[in-house]
């Protein structure tokens, strides 16, 4: 019996067969929907194991002649069309089918109805900043709509697709929205006080491809399973019944981006939050495949769920990414080799910060290219960046010695050996070390390399992964011996006092304070700006719970420290400071508008609508924007009448302040980090390379690239 029978066996939906149980949730690569660069990664995900590949298309144009903004290249233009054809034909060749994502379909202008009280509904999800008043959809409007969902599903069937995937989750879409007692208001049939009536919308879309495309023609629903203070697991679970024959696979997401994009503050790593309602959707024998997205990267913990009848399939997106042989390592039986997620998300933007290869499928032909002389390296430092090298270095065929001045490998990464919530950076410092242990790697450890011990031994490289050091801030007091450096305070918690303040509310900062907080200390953070107690805005709900649900942690933000003692804190607080919440139309603005042809062809099927010619793309945005739709903004649009307002900036002179003195029994601070200088190594051997820290002062994707370039250039 294989290891991951389960996992690896087909399941069929009506006559069509997938190949394994592991899906590839919605994503798309750093070129998003530029067909020829993105190809190669769909390509990849077929190849790397994923049985379903939800490939992001551009727009077509809706039942007014308008594309959404939502994509950047239009699929009636006849090269797109060639282009994703030809990738829909990678992704079979590799056993895999293909679905389209239907998120450039709907308008962005409107609503599902109108809201009577905004004020009554929940908004502290990652996507709630996104939800503002806009003006009911109307009827006609509407059946507009579900024409262009048909159609559409009808233009990508023809160009080999074998399915659609429907974006109705997070209250991120009309029709998420009108599953929704809070957003659905509406006294027409597409309204109602049940989730039967709210339900008639998406039941027509679905019903009506199945009738325009056939049965084998694969509906993926992207849906959340539940809704913060709306519908519940027991309503879903009704919806779910209703679908069957219409809905063949549901992927299964939480209320809130947070509890999809989950990270270490919130996923259980044996039992992922979203597996609960595969179970009780299984429980209940409703007739569709369930397949929860969300943290699923251990093969061995996929693997028993499905066993135990808790799901069909799991779909993924960051373990594909993350590992570049994901696929292999599970046949082969080796899960404890695969690369372990750090579930940063920094994958939503197609870059990772485990695998350097992520987001350049596109380009591997064009990338470092090893001279294939071996080579004597010797690496300086154990942390993540000299492990990696070591690794890099070995498999290329190097002769490798690690040298690391401590007894023990890890680095910096050596502090989540204490912390609960950092058990992702632990996971990813133990596969180091135990792929290190099993390579041809010499360690010696408990051995600073000086420039005199390696002068006289032959090598031919020399990579310094020295790290760096921590800083202490210039305020009065902070270089007192008796005020903690963060890095300290993590295994030695029981040597502090009860009241502890924490400057910095930066990362470390941040995570020192919650530390000791779980700890039982009563911790405030203090840092000069907002309080952002977030890093990935994809995460952000859930990330922000693991602080406010701690009683022991509290923070003073806009407070400028003016002097530390080991007991106390002298601030110069802003008050009065508005607080403005960022949301992904936030990050859209940001994004670079590119130029678009003047004239698109049409190419449209037959029962699209007529399109006057030239189309201008640019001026059809601008008339969008100018009655309140989309703009750069994404959903909303931004500063248009139906979009948010631009952000406020905030002239802190202005306000008043206030110089608060705090007493505590231990001062924490935080100051950022200074690479350690390497340049006494120059000269020793032919090649000198600094990577990591040592190179400049980022995280564990700075280590993995800069580790990856030394190595590939040797």
């Amino acid at each position: 019996m294989h290891r991951y029978e389960h996992l690896l066996s087909p399941i069929t939906i009506g006559n069509i067969t997938l190949k394994n149980r592991l899906l590839n949730s919605k994503c798309v690569s750093s070129d998003a929907m530029e067909p020829e660069l993105s190809g190669p990664f769909y390509e990849h995900l077929a190849r790397n194991g994923a049985a379903l590949v939800c490939i992001g298309v551009g727009a077509l144009p809706d039942c007014e002649g308008n594309y959404s903004r939502m994509a950047s290249c239009h699929m009636d233009d006849p090269k797109s069309r060639r282009q994703y054809e030809e990738i829909v034909k990678r992704v079979h060749a590799h056993g895999s089918l293909a679905t389209a994502s239907m998120m450039a379909i709907e308008p962005q202008n409107v609503m599902i109805s109108a809201v009577p009280d905004w004020n009554a509904i929940p908004m502290t999800g990652d996507y709630s900043a996104n939800l503002f008043e806009k003006p009911e959809i109307s009827p006609e409007r509407l059946e507009g709509m579900i024409q262009d969902f048909v159609n559409a599903s009808v233009y990508y069937k023809d160009m080999g697709f074998d399915g659609v995937t429907i974006y109705a989750s997070y209250r991120g879409s009309i029709l998420a929205c009108s599953l929704s007692p809070w957003f659905n208001k509406r006294t027409d049939k597409y309204g109602g006080h049940t989730m039967e009536a709210r339900a008639t919308l998406t039941l027509e879309v679905f019903r009506r491809i199945k009738e325009a495309c056939g049965q084998d023609f694969l509906i993926e629903c992207q849906i959340s399973a539940t809704e913060e203070g709306g519908y519940t697991l027991e309503d879903w679970l009704r919806y779910c019944k209703l679908c069957e024959g219409l809905v063949d696979i549901f992927q299964i997401r939480g209320w809130d981006g947070s509890f999809t994009h989950v990270n270490s503050h919130n996923l259980d790593k044996f039992s992922p939050y979203n597996l609960q309602f595969a179970a009780a959707a299984k429980k209940e024998g409703i007739k569709c495949l369930f397949s929860p997205v969300g943290g699923f990267r251990d093969p061995d913990v996929i693997e028993k769920a499905i066993a135990e009848g808790k799901t069909d399939c799991v779909s993924m997106a960051r373990a594909f990414i993350s590992d570049e042989h994901y696929i292999d390592k599970i046949q082969a039986g080796r899960g404890e080799d695969l690369i372990p997620c750090l579930l940063c998300n920094g994958c939503h933007g197609s870059f990772c910060a485990v695998n350097p290869y992520a987001g350049y499928h596109h380009m591997l032909d064009q990338m470092f290219t090893p001279t294939g002389i071996k080579k004597k390296v010797a690496i300086l430092g154990g942390g993540p960046a000299g492990l990696r090298a070591a690794l890099f270095a070995s498999q290329q065929g190097h002769t490798v010695t690690l040298y690391e001045k401590s007894d023990q490998l890890g680095g910096q990464l050596k502090f989540s050996d204490h912390v609960s919530f950092k058990w992702n950076l632990k996971d990813y410092k133990d596969w180091l070390i135990r792929q290190v242990e099993a390579s041809d790697v010499t360690v010696y450890l408990g051995t600073e390399a000086t420039p005199e011990l390696l002068r006289n031994r032959g090598y031919d490289v020399i990579l310094a992964a020295m790290g760096s050091t921590a800083n202490r801030i210039p305020v009065k007091g902070a270089e007192d011996p008796k005020v903690w450096l963060a890095e300290d305070v993590f295994g030695h918690e029981s040597e502090l006092g009860e009241n502890v303040v924490v400057i910095g509310g930066s990362a470390t900062g941040r995570e020192a304070a919650l530390y000791l907080a779980k700890a039982g200390h009563k911790t405030t953070m203090v840092t000069r700006g907002d309080a952002m107690l977030f890093d990935d805005p994809h995460s952000k709900r859930a990330t922000e719970l693991d602080y406010e649900n701690e009683p022991n942690f509290s923070y003073i933000d806009n407070a400028v420290t003016t002097e530390i003692t080991p007991t106390s804190v002298t601030l110069d607080v802003t008050l009065d400071v508005p607080k403005f919440e960022g949301d992904f139309g936030m990050m859209f603005m940001m994004m670079e508008h590119k130029e678009a042809p003047s004239v698109m062809p049409d190419s449209r099927p037959e029962g699209f609508p007529p399109r006057a010619e030239p189309f201008d793309p640019h001026a059809a945005f601008e008339a969008e924007n100018d009655k309140g739709g989309e703009g750069p903004g994404g959903p909303g649009g931004s500063g248009g009448p139906g979009g948010p307002p631009p952000m406020p900036q905030v002239d802190k002179s202005r306000l008043p302040h206030e110089i608060r003195r705090l007493t505590c029994d231990n001062v924490v601070i935080s100051g950022g980090r200074t690479s350690v200088d390497a340049s006494a190594y120059q000269g020793i051997a032919k090649e000198f390379v600094t990577i990591g820290d040592c190179f400049y002062v980022d995280g564990i994707r700075n280590c993995t690239n800069t580790a990856f370039a030394a190595v590939m250039q040797l």
